[in-house]
C-alpha cells in the first residue's frame, strides 16, 4: 500500500502540469505491485504495449488525415477492429506478453478518442472554419503529439512507479 500511495502521489503531482498528464497516474495505478520484480515486469510490458500501440495509432491517424470525414472514420474503425483482433490473438497466444497486448490494444483507442481535431465524431476543426489543407495538417500534428505524449507520460509513470518501488521495497522478496 505504501508503494502505491507514494507512486500515485508523485504521479499526481507531476500530472497536474500537463494536458494529458492523467496518463502518468493511470500508468502508475496499473504497474505498481508489492515487489520490485513484479513492478519491473509490469513496467516493461506497459512500455512495450504503449510504444507499439502509439505507433499504430499515429500511423492510422496520419494515413487517414486527408480522407473525408465519413470514409476516414470507417477506415479508422476497420483498422482498429483488425488491430484489436491481432492484439487479442497475442494475448491468447502468450501469457508472458499478455499485458503488453492489452495495452497495445487500448492505446490507439485512447489516441483516436483524444484526437480533438481528427478523432471519430470530432467537429472542432470543421466548426472552427479551417480550410481543408489546414484541417489535415492540424490533424497530422495532433496525431504525432498524441503518440509522443502517450509514450512520454507512460515513461514518466514508470519512473514514478519504479522510484516508489525501490524506496519502499528495495529488495525483491525471495521465492
Amino acid at each position: 500500500a505504501a508503494t502505491g500511495w507514494l507512486a500515485l502521489l508523485s504521479a499526481c503531482l507531476l500530472a497536474v502540469h500537463f494536458e494529458r498528464g492523467f496518463w502518468v497516474a493511470a500508468t502508475v495505478a496499473m504497474v505498481v505491485e508489492p515487489g520490485l520484480g513484479a513492478s519491473l515486469r509490469n513496467c516493461a510490458l506497459r512500455l512495450q504495449g504503449s510504444v507499439v500501440g502509439a505507433c499504430f495509432g499515429f500511423t492510422a491517424l496520419a494515413l487517414t488525415a486527408q480522407a473525408e470525414a465519413l470514409p476516414r472514420d470507417a477506415l479508422l474503425v476497420t483498422a482498429y477492429s483488425l488491430w484489436t483482433f491481432g492484439c487479442a490473438f497475442v494475448r491468447a497466444a502468450s501469457a508472458t506478453v499478455s499485458y503488453a497486448g492489452l495495452v497495445a490494444a487500448f492505446t490507439p483507442a485512447l489516441m483516436l478518442l483524444a484526437n480533438e481535431c481528427g478523432g471519430i465524431g470530432s467537429r472542432r476543426a470543421t466548426s472552427a472554419g479551417l480550410a481543408d489543407g489546414a484541417d489535415c495538417e492540424l490533424r497530422h500534428l495532433d496525431a504525432s503529439s498524441l503518440a509522443l505524449d502517450r509514450i512520454q507520460f507512460t515513461l514518466a509513470g514508470i519512473v514514478c512507479a519504479l522510484a516508489a518501488s525501490v524506496l519502499v521495497f528495495p529488495v525483491d522478496a525471495p521465492r
